[in-house]
């Protein structure tokens, strides 16, 4: 894996290429190109603005993923931002994630960080 191939990926929301990606389609690009696994699209099932259809469809997702205690490469990583669960990453290891944001490229951080700890909803997910 070369993570630099991820960096610096532009926002778009509901893009599912490498010239636009919203959250969930980074993590089905890093899915499919790391994993070989082949997530739903979803595109056609919400708006970016949409928060609660967006939390919507990340509970009917998750419903099949098992929580884990100590994250790992390729995790789910689920958020809430302002009281709503909107937004995911995908674990690079057991403290490092990547993800998107509107107004901002694809980046690596740290869920330890105090922007992200108190952000994180429930234990670490896993759809592997």
């Amino acid at each position: 894996m070369n993570i630099e191939d991820y960096i610096g990926l532009p926002f778009k929301g509901g893009g599912r290429t490498k010239e636009g990606l919203d959250c969930w389609g980074l993590t089905r690009l890093y899915y499919k190109q790391e994993l070989d696994i082949e997530l739903p699209s979803f595109v056609e099932d919400y708006h970016i603005d949409d928060n609660i259809r967006i939390q919507e469809l990340i509970a009917q997702y998750r419903e099949g993923w098992e929580k884990v205690e100590i994250p790992s490469m390729g995790d789910i990583v689920v958020f809430n931002i302002l009281g709503e669960t909107v937004h995911l990453g995908v674990m690079l290891d057991s403290i490092q994630f990547l993800h998107i944001r509107e107004n901002s490229d694809s980046v690596v951080e740290n869920i330890n960080s105090t922007k992200w700890n108190r952000r994180v909803e429930e234990p670490i997910v896993t759809g592997k």
